[in-house]
């Protein structure tokens, strides 16, 4: 990682924390002016200050290489220590619109994944209610989310993050200790101008029935997670549909699956209509698998 993107971040969860004095504030910081309106109090407008100079520069260190990548990571560490960013939620949903065009621009899907995975984390609370409003209402604008050709990469990573995972936990229970042969190589790679999505499925030749099974079994259970997540951040309900259906027919998944995951569509649309006296509450996401599984595979960082 970027040592500097590093201390950055760490200083914006530090800064949004922090709180002020009693002589300093009157409600949370906030002081009324003559005219009715909130203005920040010396304090606050000082911690503004500071926090739109550090998410300043972490927004033109995001423009490096692996700026993007390095300011996700960066927050995926802080995760695990704060949620509520207060007073820093204006600033980190600008850092997340930069990064999204920047990993966009890229095609860095695991950055956009795990990105996903924090605007649902993070979050700030609303004073009127009480209530918390999510950095992902933020960002759903963005036109990442309208692109069928990242879901379809998206779908195809996840799917081989959970075949890695299967294959290295099955490696592990057949190699005796001791044992110190190299494990079986890959696959061979596709073209470099092939899409990336190809490499999900179908395999053709690539691989053993018992395999090829192995991946139908993880593209079912990663598909219900991928639909899910595009409703989730504002996908058209008849975009999703589309890309669902295609999905299964290209992968000869069988009626009963293309049954469910287009239930779930219709009852999210249903969801979204407040004049359709049909209308239910969101369903849950899809239960692809009995087992636990993520319903994205993002890396954690």
């Amino acid at each position: 990682g970027n040592p500097r993107i590093d201390a950055l971040v760490s200083a914006v969860f530090r800064i949004a924390t922090l709180g002020v004095s009693d002589e300093d504030a009157d409600d949370e910081a906030w002081n009324v002016a003559p005219q009715g309106q909130p203005t920040p109090s010396a304090a606050m407008n000082f911690k503004l200050q500071v926090l739109n100079a550090a998410t300043t520069e972490i927004a033109e260190l995001i423009q490096s290489q692996c700026g993007a990548r390095d300011c996700v990571l960066a927050l995926n560490r802080q995760r695990t220590r704060m949620v509520d960013v207060s007073a820093a939620f204006p600033f980190l949903a600008g850092l997340m619109l930069t990064i999204l065009d920047r990993c966009r621009s890229q095609r860095d899907v695991d950055s956009i994944l795990t990105a996903m995975m924090l605007a649902q984390s993070f979050y700030r609370t609303r004073p009127d209610d009480g209530g918390r409003e999510y950095l992902k209402a933020a960002i759903q604008s963005h036109p990442v989310w309208a692109d069928v050709f990242f879901w379809r990469e998206a779908l195809a990573l996840c799917v081989w993050k959970q075949r890695a995972s299967y294959s290295e936990s099955s490696r592990s229970r057949q190699v005796s200790p001791g044992d110190d042969r190299p494990p079986p190589p890959p696959p061979p790679p596709l073209d470099d101008d092939a899409p990336a999505y190809l490499s999900c499925l179908p395999l053709s030749f690539r691989f053993s029935l018992a395999a090829e099974s192995a991946e139908r079994v993880a593209l079912w259970s990663q598909l219900g997670g991928i639909v899910h997540a595009m409703l989730e951040f504002g996908t058209q309900p008849d975009v999703v549909c589309a890309f669902a259906d295609a999905v299964c027919s290209e992968h000869d998944l069988s009626r009963q699956q293309r049954a469910v995951i287009l239930q779930h569509i219709d009852g999210v649309r249903r969801s979204q209509q407040p004049n359709d006296p049909d209308a239910v509450p969101p369903p849950d996401p899809i239960a692809t698998t009995t087992q636990p599984q993520p319903a994205l595979g993002v890396s954690s960082g």
